[in-house]
């Protein structure tokens, strides 16, 4: 395979009560899995044995191992660096016993780790990381930026003031104060905007939407969000994408006590082909009231486009 053609990506669906969704691609596969506390968050091992080659300057064919967990199997990884640039990858599903075996620029692979690093702290923060996590995990920090050092070849004295500025210029939280062009994104749709006077769509849609995009990426019950579609009155850029994955959000309650706070309340979540404003997938019981909350929206192939003011009426 010629390396042009090589790509890795990687990208955190959802941290929650211990378990984390995520979605590689690496090459043209792609491989979504769910890990569990009973191993090691998926990021957090990507980003040890990344900072663990780095270190030993990407040496040629020695192996770096890690592994996901989840009940009962896990998925195993092998990375093997290769003198021409390359990263080996070779990975075993202990349940499904499917195996891939890829190569990709390691510059890629590191490229990839320290962005969406950056994008699941952003989120989060390091606290509300160690609450979402397991056994109250810290973030791997130290290794986040031990990789950008070595990766943008930058040395600064270690001290908390020149951390802190560090981390700020390494920051992916993005103004888009320019049209840009993004592989993917995940929007949150509120229920009530689209009930008010939204057009309905489904997965497979071209839409074009207006957003709010937040200073950091947001979190809607454990999964990031990187914009908020609104169509009222606080929007500030536009976006045109293909829908390729919609969940909706819900609560159930009991007859007479419909939930009024999304923060406070249980979600349940279901993923679905269309989105109205009023559907969730799921039938609900006689007894129960049900609350929805709105739509996580996946985008693909996504323009982001700044709107001056006179676009905003």
């Amino acid at each position: 395979m010629e390396q042009s053609n090589c790509t890795f990506k990687f990208r955190v669906r959802q941290i929650d009560v211990g378990s984390c969704a995520v979605v590689m691609t690496i090459n043209d596969k792609i491989i979504p899995y769910y890990a569990s506390y009973m191993g090691v968050e998926p990021l957090a091992s990507m980003v040890g044995v990344c900072c663990e080659m780095m270190l030993e300057t990407h040496v040629d064919g020695h192996p770096y191992h890690t592994s996901w967990a989840d009940e009962p199997g896990g998925l195993h990884f092998t990375f093997s660096p290769e003198k021409n640039g390359l990263l080996h990858i070779d990975i075993a599903d202990e349940i499904t016993k499917e195996e891939w075996h890829e190569d990709v620029p390691f510059e890629a692979f590191v490229a990839a780790i320290i962005s969406e690093s950056f994008r699941v702290l952003n989120a989060f923060g390091l606290y509300g990381y160690r609450s979402a996590w397991a056994d109250n995990i810290e973030f791997p920090l130290s290794r986040l930026m031990m990789i950008c050092g070595l990766y943008c070849k930058e040395n600064f004295t270690s001290n908390l003031a020149d951390e802190g500025e560090f981390l700020k210029q390494h920051s992916i939280t993005e103004k888009y104060d320019t049209k840009k062009h993004l592989d993917e994104c995940t929007v949150f749709y509120d229920a009530w905007q689209m009930q008010c006077c939204g057009e309905p769509f489904s997965v497979g849609d071209e839409v074009s939407w207006t957003c709010v995009v937040p200073v950091h990426p947001g979190v809607a019950s454990g999964r990031i969000v990187d914009f908020y579609e609104d169509h009222h009155k606080d929007f500030s850029h536009k976006i045109k994408g293909m829908v390729s994955n919609i969940v909706s959000q819900f609560s159930d309650s009991d007859k007479g006590k419909k939930k009024i706070s999304y923060d406070s309340e249980w979600i349940y979540e279901k993923e679905i082909t269309n989105a109205d404003g009023w559907n969730c997938g799921r039938d609900v019981d006689e007894t129960k009231e049900r609350t929805i909350w709105g739509y996580i929206v996946e985008l693909k192939d996504v323009t982001v486009k700044p709107l001056e003011e006179n676009e905003k009426e």
